[in-house]
């Protein structure tokens, strides 16, 4: 049957396995392929349960260390990123702080090991990034709260509290705005290579809106640690509008 054939067509399609230490950075850094590429994440414990593969059948796995990744692709078309965020049922705005929309990807999350076509039709779940500006000035990921790899994907810890493994010590506060609650922080970006030291400082903004069932992340470029109080403070000014666009009434 033809179910079959494709099926063990994509058993032979090859998987790599790309190291990384955070998968939007990572993901992001690729905007300009077309392609599709997986993006390994750190191990965690949890249930993969319920995924339907390409013959229809129904695969249950017991509570295990699963080693989740994410393949990902990319559009540059904003027309894509407002057909995925309307059917979240949100709205994301096509310039942020003047910058142009440039770049979505889109992010399958799966067990590692996982072929790319697998990943297309049977994702554990999806998460997105949009950039703006030429530099990647600002980017801003979102995805459903409505299944608990959200957490995962989003570094929050049960209590949905943000909780980036690179995270700045004391960075991280909280302020409300039209009774969401905004997680103001910063991650520390580190150079490649064997010296480990600081390229950069790269605050963020995440909250979620209980009523959209949607977890947002906004952030900046990186930049340097004297400059992290004023580009926190315009994320935060940019964040209530996105907040504000998804208000009813």
């Amino acid at each position: 049957m033809i179910e079959d054939r494709l099926y063990e067509a994509v058993q032979e399609l090859p998987v790599p396995a790309v190291s990384f230490t955070a998968v939007k950075e990572r993901a992001a850094s690729q905007k300009n392929s077309s392609g599709f590429q997986f993006i390994q994440r750190r191990r965690i414990a949890g249930i993969f349960a319920g995924v339907f593969l390409l013959a229809g059948c129904t695969v249950i796995a017991a509570t295990t260390e699963v080693d989740y990744g994410a393949w990902a692709s990319h559009s540059r078309d904003f027309s894509k990123a407002e057909s995925i965020s309307e059917d979240l049922g949100i709205t994301i705005p096509e310039s942020l702080d003047g910058n142009t929309f440039c770049n979505i990807t889109i992010g399958y999350v799966v067990p590692h090991g996982t072929s790319y076509l697998k990943a297309l039709i049977t994702p554990a779940y999806q998460w997105y990034s949009a950039d703006y500006g030429t530099d990647r000035a600002e980017s801003l990921a979102f995805g459903s709260t409505k299944d608990d790899l959200y957490q995962y994907c989003f570094d929050l810890n049960s209590e949905n509290i943000w909780s980036p493994e690179r995270l700045q010590s004391g960075s991280l506060r909280t302020e409300e705005y039209k009774g969401i609650t905004m997680q103001i922080g910063t991650v520390i970006s580190y150079n490649e290579g064997s010296d480990d030291s600081i390229s950069g400082f790269i605050p963020h903004v995440v909250w979620i809106d209980e009523e959209k069932s949607t977890v947002f992340s906004l952030s900046a470029s990186a930049c340097e640690q004297v400059d992290i109080s004023q580009t926190a403070g315009r994320l935060i000014g940019t964040a209530k509008e996105i907040i504000d666009m998804n208000t009813a009434g």
